[in-house]
């Protein structure tokens, strides 16, 4: 359990990376947006998303390296020691800070290989089994963010710095799991190449249109109000995600990870179409922070099920999904602060609207892109109706017994005499 828990030490890395102000020096202005944490954001997302699409295309490059203790104890080293950097140069500002940059490409390129190690882990699992562990490692991030935010400057850089290293050593309790190589049973019908093409192109719409939203709210935020707005953002993601864990253990069979997709879908174009309306921060930004976070959850739930169900290669699999995530989400992140920039950094108001309204358009498409339903044959549509009209029949037998009238019969067609 604990290689699969372990993956909320890699993502409370990220919440306390881009939702606190750990990182970022007590030399700064904590009057000003945070603009540090938004550039170190860019910066790792575009380097993350990039190295997922590379590693994905050179497989077997990526297979000997994600398999390989000693070179993930290496990369995870190295990412820490990119965290500290990030802290050290914060203090600097923007512009011509190169350590910055350099520090969060570095994180970005690093994590690549931890997200791909724990996608081998996880398409190892069925699918209940994966959205349990997945909805308890955010429970587990939830409460790693806290100590984090809790400990005082130096401690906190130095806890959040070992949080990569932590992860990669959860992964090294059962090395039967880290292994690349087929899923350990089948589970339902192969998913076809073409879901997961669909799949790619509603995580990557979706991610475009979250990134604008987030963007329009980083010229209205504070260094100093990070960490009251990221507890309450944490703290609902994980309530959200202990919830989905109940909800999940209470239905045992009866699970459909594709039943997750358009809640999210749904809360999340309400996140959008409000947020303009609020002026691009308060209530919208955060509700549309903690959807983005739950969405991340089921999308994550959605691949370890396409690398556990199909015969592609967890590594193409994790490498192009979560690629297609962190690329989407950089540039709508991009695009939300050229937007507000070109604004003078004022208030949006209704000129956002009928921007949000395109955008959630292009979600409700998207949720039909990437939802795995199934698509009935000619022949399963006439097997369903023959069960249903079979089951309908048989109801109205019990009550011609207790009325005492003649039974029904099906037509031979439909199994009857």
């Amino acid at each position: 359990m604990f290689k699969l828990v372990g993956f909320g030490f890699y993502y409370a890395w990220i919440w306390v990376s881009y939702n606190s102000n750990v990182l970022v020096s007590p030399a700064a202005a904590y009057d000003l947006p945070p603009d540090t944490l938004s550039l170190t954001y860019l910066v790792s997302t575009l380097a993350l998303g990039l190295s997922l699409i590379a590693l994905a295309l050179a497989r077997d490059a990526a297979r000997r390296a994600v398999a390989s203790n000693g070179a993930l104890g290496i990369i995870a080293v190295v990412v820490g020691l990119a965290t500290v950097g990030t802290y050290a140069s914060s203090s600097l500002g923007v512009e011509g800070n190169p350590l910055l940059i350099a520090s969060a490409a570095l994180t970005g390129i690093g994590t690549s290989a931890i997200v791909l190690r724990f996608g081998v882990i996880y398409a190892k699992v069925p699918a209940r089994e994966a959205t349990m562990y997945t909805a308890a490692s955010f429970v587990f991030a939830m409460m790693i963010y806290f100590v984090a935010v809790g400990l005082p400057d130096p401690v906190g850089v130095g806890f959040t710095a070992a949080l990569p290293a932590l992860a990669v050593l959860s992964t090294l309790t059962n090395p039967e799991y880290v292994g690349i190589g087929s899923a350990m049973r089948p589970e339902g019908p192969r998913v076809l190449k073409g879901f997961f093409v669909r799949l790619l192109i509603a995580v990557a719409v979706f991610s475009v249109v979250v990134g604008v939203s987030r963007g329009f709210a980083v010229p209205h935020s504070s260094i100093a109000a990070l960490n009251d707005e990221g507890s309450l953002v944490i703290f609902s993601t994980g309530m959200v995600a202990a919830v989905l864990f109940a909800i999940v253990g209470l239905m045992r069979r009866q699970f459909d990870v594709s039943r997750l997709y358009y809640p999210i879908i749904i809360a999340v174009a309400a996140g959008i179409l409000v947020t303009p309306l609020l002026g691009g921060n308060g209530f919208g930004s955060q509700f549309v922070t903690v959807a983005y976070n739950c969405f991340v959850l089921v999308i994550w739930c959605l691949l370890a099920y396409v690398g556990y169900s199909s015969g592609l290669s967890s590594i193409l699999v994790f490498g192009l999904g979560r690629g297609a995530s962190a690329l989407g989400t950089t540039i709508g992140w991009m695009g939300g602060l050229e937007i507000v920039r070109s604004q003078g950094g004022g208030y949006l108001g209704s000129h956002g609207v009928c921007p949000a309204r395109s955008f959630d358009a292009c979600v409700e498409r998207s949720a039909h892109w990437g939802c795995p339903a199934r698509r009935w044959s000619p022949r399963r549509r006439r097997e369903r109706s023959s069960r249903r009209r079979a089951r309908g029949c048989a109801f109205g037998n019990r009550r011609a017994r207790f009325r005492k009238l003649p039974a029904r019969r099906l037509p031979p067609c439909f199994g009857g005499v």
